[in-house]
């Protein structure tokens, strides 16, 4: 059986551009190129490295076109997950930061229990001494969830709470 190496397959899976060598075979979640050696799937960028540098890279690489699917060598650098993750939030990568209207927040959540109107509700009980348990039950969720919204840790992008908070 005739089988092509895995340089032959990445290969073919490139287009070289100006800039950015894009990958155009399967993709993750994220964007990043993927193909399959020994049996599991590497990502197509770190494939890249190994191919020219002879050698797998010695940590993660970071990309600095911000292009997910860019397999260029002189485009990739190492850097451990910190300074990664420190890139991708500086540079506004982060899925959150990237597109907040994106996330599913208050009720849109699928597991919400309270809505946008429960807030300013639960504020003003607080407000005239209702026990966190007692309003808790009134709205079928836990205490820790109460004393969640109150604390901002949760339900914080509607704009009645910072009305009525004190």
């Amino acid at each position: 059986m005739n089988r092509r190496t895995v340089a032959e397959r990445f290969w073919s899976r490139v287009v070289k551009t100006a800039g950015c060598w894009l990958w155009t075979g399967a993709k993750n979640n994220h964007g990043y190129g993927q193909i399959r050696v020994n049996r599991a799937n590497v990502l197509a960028h770190r494939v890249s490295w190994g191919l020219i540098h002879g050698t797998p890279p010695p940590g993660n690489l970071c990309h600095s076109c911000d292009c997910p699917a860019c397999v260029r060598p002189d485009h990739l650098f190492v850097g451990d997950q910190s300074s990664n993750m420190l890139d991708c939030a500086a540079k506004g990568r982060l899925g959150v930061h990237r597109h907040p209207e994106r996330t599913a927040r208050g009720s849109r959540q699928h597991l919400a229990k309270l809505t946008e109107a429960d807030i300013p509700i639960i504020f003003a009980m607080r407000s005239d001494r209702v026990s966190m348990l007692r309003i808790a039950r009134r709205f079928g969720v836990s205490r820790s969830a109460i004393a969640s919204v109150l604390d901002g840790a949760t339900w914080r992008h509607v704009q009645a709470v910072d009305e009525v908070r004190p």
